[in-house]
């Protein structure tokens, strides 16, 4: 794991002006796998990038036009690539198989060419 923070680091600062650099996700998972540094310093890195992503992402958006109505079906939405055999899958499949069909109306949109038995099974599941 150290030595992947250590190629995340100099990543990052190569890419500093990049809009998007997915290396500072990746340091903070390698950081999870650290056997040499402190718990408080791995939260800490986890807090300030949370504290980043929320300032990119301004304020939060409270009030909603909907109605309000009781005990209405909650519709879900889904978007991903990985709705095949995939590991993001095996979570959302989950969410899918468990779910109150008569509280929830599911829609997946599979955002990828790929499909296979999982693929179908999801399908399946969602509406």
């Amino acid at each position: 794991a150290e030595k992947a923070i250590e190629y995340y680091d100099k990543c990052i600062y190569l890419c500093r002006n990049a809009p998007e650099n997915n290396a500072t996700h990746n340091k903070l998972l390698a950081l999870n796998y650290s056997i040499l540094r402190p718990r408080e310093d791995i939260t800490e890195a986890h807090e300030q990038w949370g504290q980043e992503i929320r300032a990119r992402a301004g304020e939060p958006y409270l009030c909603h036009d909907n109605l309000k109505i009781p005990h209405r079906q909650l519709r879900i939405g889904y978007l991903s690539p990985d709705l095949n055999t995939h590991s993001v899958a095996y979570f959302a499949e989950a969410a899918l198989k468990y779910r109150s069909a008569e509280e929830t109306h599911v829609t997946c949109y599979y955002a990828a060419k790929k499909s296979d038995a999982t693929t179908a099974r999801m399908q399946a599941q969602a509406e």
